[in-house]
């Protein structure tokens, strides 16, 4: 049985007479308002007053069984020595909430973006659509003793001041794009063991910010590529394989270099990668973008999510 913590008590979803998803506390006790109940914990998964809209009980239920990975099953047929089918349990799994639905609503508006730069304000512009109570700003500089002085591409702060630092990679494959006559000429990066370096570098900064900082809420990482090779395991990563963004990798630990790497692979990254968490590589299933007018395989964007998730904020 799938259970979740809201205030201190314990709950898990079952179902009524009706088949319908309902909230129960484990201790058995009972509950006033449900609906409040699970929009708390919705709201903990970054979930936005625009989300949650006007969802009735049954339909938060449903959102919440998502998100903790359980079909919602009778407690009276529930064994508890029986075999869960939970997806994989990670910290970085989570439902269609802020960043999700920012991608999506930015799809619609942008189908590539010029620079990383570009990528950044478009993507900000949206959060702040989508979250017009929440502060944001670009580069903000954090001081951090493991990593020192940080800029951070996008910082976001509730209304208690709690923050929400989030990276940001945009990694091309070379090609010209013209969308809606815009044209794009678009960088080829490559080296793509160093930006693979790089994503899981992002999460290391991200974790370095929660240890510090008692306001930290939650964290982001955000890769939107139309390089396949980052969703594969290629010829690199003989030398870079624990930095694989294949799907389904386990990240965690310490990542590094194998020792065939040479001095130019590991110039400006020789440090070793140090992940407190564990972190499951799961690309999101749909495009972000197809460009029809692109031939070989640079025309289709994919987008990667990765959360740090917070240890549990305090206000000041």
């Amino acid at each position: 049985m799938s259970t979740f913590w809201v205030d201190g008590n314990e709950y898990y979803i079952s179902k009524d007479n009706r088949n319908y998803p309902v909230l129960m506390r484990v201790d058995g006790a009972g509950i006033v308002n449900q609906k409040e109940i699970l929009r708390k914990f919705l709201r903990a998964q970054h979930w936005t007053t625009l989300d949650i809209g006007d969802k009735t009980t049954h339909q938060l239920a449903s959102e919440v069984t998502k998100i903790i990975g359980k079909t919602p099953s009778n407690k009276n047929n529930y064994n508890e020595n029986q075999e869960e089918k939970d997806i994989p349990k990670s910290n970085n799994y989570f439902p269609k909430g802020m960043i999700e639905v920012a991608i999506d609503k930015l799809k619609g508006k942008r189908k590539a973006f010029c620079s990383e730069a570009d990528f950044q304000l478009e993507f900000a512009w949206v959060l702040k659509e989508l979250n017009p109570q929440y502060t944001i700003r670009l580069e903000y500089v954090v001081d951090s003793q493991k990593c020192g002085k940080m800029h951070v591409d996008i910082m976001m702060f509730d209304e208690e001041m709690n923050i929400i630092p989030i990276e940001l990679k945009y990694k091309t494959k070379g090609c010209r794009i013209d969308i809606d006559g815009e044209h794009y000429n678009l960088a080829n990066h490559g080296a793509q063991d160093c930006g693979k370096y790089d994503c899981l570098k992002d999460i290391a900064r991200i974790e370095a910010i929660r240890d510090e900082y008692k306001n930290f809420k939650a964290g982001y990482t955000v890769l939107l590529t139309n390089d396949p090779l980052y969703k594969k395991t290629n010829q690199n990563d003989g030398i870079a394989g624990q930095f694989s963004l294949a799907e389904g990798q386990i990240k965690k630990g310490i990542l590094d270099w194998s020792s065939l790497a040479g001095e130019g692979s590991k110039k400006g990254r020789a440090n070793p990668i140090e992940l407190q968490s564990k972190y499951i590589i799961h690309w999101l299933p749909e495009l972000y973008s197809e460009i029809k007018n692109v031939k070989d395989s640079a025309n289709k964007f994919y987008v990667l999510i990765n959360k740090i998730e917070g240890l549990g904020c305090k206000t000041k």
